[in-house]
């Protein structure tokens, strides 16, 4: 890293003057900046020993001389290093360079005794901040300067009179700080629910969950623990499911306790193989599903009307960054898997992520015979397995096998096996049939199925 950033630096400690005070720079700031901290500089000037017992007065100031065109450099790490960032410095920002002036003990004058330091705050400038993305690293470089306006002696010496310019200059040497700087707080993730609007009564089917992270496109990656999103009831958090009595909805009460010992010790996985977790770009989505078999109650009768809903959760573990800043990172899950992490228990001091409660569902349960049927055409190269696949769900309406052949056997099973699904069309299948029938050399079989449950279609399409 020194290597990159030397040929930038103008002077060292090694360019200090034996006639003029041996000043050293020191920066620092906030090592985790966000878009709402304040973005102070902590300078220290410092003088060290020198050839000289008097004092000595200075002009430097933080915004003219530090943020000006021969201040501050701005470097972001990069998977290939170092990359300078170009300040746009404007035009007419900046009055002449170091011009004498009389003294009246304010305008960034410095008094410094043998050995002394003086400290300041001054904030980076916004031309500075605007080229912060979040997520990213920083060097923030003082290249070294020279100091024209200075004298021995004291502020109090010198009032009144013109500080102006005298030979040789200080060499003020160069100083670095790193910084990243971070979103705000933590990030933000929205859940959507999605299921179809009727259900059969054994409730097969399940509920599609959404979980987006909402950000700037330049926003930082995020990791998460993704098992917050699986429990099913909480105190305060988790899914819900109502049933609709008269004017009111009631709460249908979970019935799936269980007792379990665990004593085995805490199991660590790495957050970026381990399944448990995903990381997001921002606009990205992770999906899941929960089940509704079993969910419904037992008294349940078809027109009966549900509704669902996500209330919420508070991410057990997050972090900023993506599968490259984490590939190393690992923590601790109980011995079960499926629970919160456990070690760290505080998510490594960040602060908590909460999840809001979602958009609610609702389905109607219904018969069998009402659900509008779907189609799953298929090609196979084996009919039995065909049958086998289709006898296995019982919801089917009807089954047609066509025999046809098909000329180039990568197309049936490297292209998904030409796979569609489609609401019944009868113009589609003879299309489709007679596609097939032009084809030659190999016989293959298509399976026309139709079934009460799109979700059953997708099933049996895996199977082949």
């Amino acid at each position: 890293m020194d290597q990159e950033i030397a040929p930038f630096l103008l002077f060292t400690e090694d360019d200090c003057r034996p006639d003029t005070p041996h000043l050293r720079m020191e920066i620092a700031m906030g090592t985790r900046l966000t878009e709402d901290s304040g973005c102070d500089i902590l300078v220290t000037i410092r003088r060290t020993r020198d050839m000289h017992e008097e004092p000595c007065i200075f002009n430097w100031s933080g915004y003219k001389d530090g943020c000006g065109p021969l201040g501050y450099l701005l470097f972001r790490h990069t998977e290939n290093g170092l990359r300078k960032i170009d300040i746009d410095m404007g035009s007419n920002l900046f009055g002449p360079p170091q011009m004498p002036f009389i003294v009246d003990g304010f305008r960034s004058t410095w008094e410094m005794a043998p050995e002394g330091n003086v400290k300041f705050m001054p904030g980076l400038s916004k031309r500075y901040r605007k080229e912060l993305k979040t997520g990213a690293k920083y060097e923030l470089v003082w290249p070294g300067g020279e100091i024209a306006i200075w004298d021995w002696g004291t502020i109090k010496q010198h009032i009144g009179q013109e500080l102006g310019i005298k030979s040789p200059k200080i060499c003020l040497p160069a100083a670095r700080v790193t910084l990243e700087f971070s979103e705000v707080g933590t990030p933000k993730l929205s859940v959507v629910l999605e299921c179809e609007k009727a259900v059969p009564r054994s409730g097969q089917g399940p509920v599609r969950i959404s979980v987006t992270y909402e950000a700037a496109p330049e926003s930082s990656p995020i990791i998460f623990h993704t098992a917050p999103f699986g429990s099913w009831y909480g105190p305060r958090e988790g899914y819900r499911l109502y049933r609709r009595r008269g004017d009111l909805w009631e709460t249908v009460e979970e019935d799936d306790s269980c007792f379990m010992i665990v004593d085995e010790p805490d199991i660590a996985v790495n957050v970026v193989q381990d399944k448990h977790f995903a990381t997001l770009q921002p606009g990205q989505t992770w999906t899941t599903s929960k089940q509704l078999d079993g969910r419904l109650p037992d008294d349940v009768v078809a027109g009966d009307l549900f509704r669902f809903v996500f209330k919420g959760v508070e991410v057990d573990w997050w972090d900023w960054g993506g599968n490259t800043e984490h590939k190393n990172t690992t923590v601790k899950l109980p011995c079960f898997i499926n629970g919160r992490v456990v070690e760290p228990n505080d998510n490594g001091g960040r602060q908590k992520l909460i999840v809001p409660a979602s958009n609610s569902v609702e389905f109607t349960i219904v018969e069998l015979g009402q659900i509008e049927p779907v189609a799953c055409i298929a090609w196979i190269m084996d009919e039995d397995v065909a049958v086998k696949a289709v006898a296995g769900n019982k919801e089917k309406a009807d089954i047609e096998l066509l025999r046809c052949r098909n000329q180039d056997k990568k197309d049936v099973v490297e292209g998904n096996i030409c796979a569609i699904l489609l609401r019944p069309d009868e113009s589609k299948l003879r299309d489709k049939r007679q596609k097939a029938q032009n084809r030659e050399e190999t016989t293959y079989c298509l399976v026309r199925a139709l079934f009460c449950d799109s979700h059953r279609v997708n099933a049996l399409q895996h199977t082949f």
